[in-house]
């Protein structure tokens, strides 16, 4: 009898101890997920900023003699994951006074950004001249999208800067798909 007490306990110990290890290893593997993810997030932002900053810039210099201040020599194979841009002069209230291509934009013109809800920050971000993201959204076309904006200037004939910002979309599932990464929840954001 005695044996089977002392059994009983060294068993009932053993599975205690057993429960603490599972719960350890499973915390471990949970801290690797998050630790992945954050990775895959920041290497995610990175590529897609240099995507926007390799694309977007070339186009502007060599079409409209805008220029974008960082340049660089980034994959062109990301290109085929590229969606229109648009570039939009704004006056210091956030109002479109401009936009390029005019078609399908010019509706745009006089459209204030202060008042779109998922927009009014990038006014306010604009003057520090950083990129902003945005996103994943839902884009009209049913695509999970990431949006980026960077302040644009370019010089006037008498001299002064005419200051806007271009836009980029990207397909963020292809962009992922393509990058090896895994595919973020919904609730996923960059910022």
């Amino acid at each position: 009898m005695i044996l089977v007490v002392l059994f009983s306990q060294l068993l009932v110990h053993q599975l205690r101890r057993n429960q603490v290890n599972e719960a350890k290893h499973f915390a471990e593997l949970q801290l690797q997920v998050v630790q992945e993810r954050l990775r895959t997030s920041l290497l995610t932002q990175e590529l897609f900023l240099r995507l926007f900053a390799e694309n977007v810039s070339d186009h502007l210099e060599r079409y409209d003699e805008i220029s974008i201040a960082q340049l660089s020599d980034y994959p062109a194979q990301l290109t085929r994951y590229l969606e229109s841009f648009s570039v939009l002069a704004l006056s210091k209230e956030g109002i479109v006074s401009d936009v390029y291509p005019k078609f399908p934009n010019i509706s745009a013109i006089g459209t204030s950004l202060t008042g779109m809800a998922w927009f009014s920050h990038v006014v306010d971000d604009l003057n520090s001249g950083d990129p902003v993201f945005i996103g994943p959204y839902r884009s009209p076309q049913g695509n999970l999208t990431v949006g980026s904006h960077a302040q644009v200037t370019q010089k006037t004939d008498d001299g002064d800067l005419v200051w806007g910002y271009a836009s980029l979309g990207c397909d963020f599932r292809k962009l992922l798909e393509f990058t090896g990464a895994t595919t973020l929840v919904d609730t996923y954001t960059i910022a």
